[in-house]
């Protein structure tokens, strides 16, 4: 039993030593600030709930570009006047908001064309102007053509 009581001493003294070690270590550095998309809401022709929807698909399909989504309630009607505000206010990135309209051609009823449009506000250009991309998308399901559009438009919107 004596002899296990400096070992005991011994272990407790690394042990502590490794701890204080760690301690004074600088930890590895934070991960870098992700960008956020302020998404408001959309206008056009199509019904509310399409409406509605467009936010959702824009938010979940920007993460592929490292962007977090959020939704914000404010206008992004006339970014090229308000966007610098609306940035200073809420902190995003970019901006978006656009408009979104559907049609059936009338020869097929069973085909929907999504056309959206993507307004972009760069929030690090507060200068800058407003980017507009309109895009089109034809499917059998209403809601995988605004997604298609929207996932077509924020490609063309991000790549640049």
């Amino acid at each position: 039993m004596q002899k296990l009581a400096p070992i005991f001493f011994l272990a407790c003294l690394v042990a502590l030593t490794i701890s204080i070690g760690k301690a004074d270590t600088p930890s590895a550095a934070a991960p870098a600030q992700s960008k956020t998309a302020m998404v408001g809401p959309f206008g056009g022709s199509a019904s509310i709930d399409v409406k509605n929807y467009v936010p959702v698909s824009v938010i979940r399909t920007i993460k592929k570009y490292g962007v977090v989504g959020q939704r914000s309630q404010q206008s992004m009607v006339d970014l090229a006047k308000t966007g610098s505000v609306i940035c200073a206010d809420t902190g995003g990135s970019y901006l978006i908001g656009g408009t979104v309209d559907l049609t059936a051609p009338m020869s097929d009823q069973y085909w929907i064309t999504a056309t959206v449009t993507l307004n972009g506000f760069d929030c690090s250009n507060l200068a800058g102007k407003v980017r507009s991309i309109t895009v089109s998308a034809e499917n059998a399901d209403r809601q995988t053509s605004i997604d298609i559009a929207v996932a077509n438009a924020l490609k063309q919107y991000l790549a640049h």
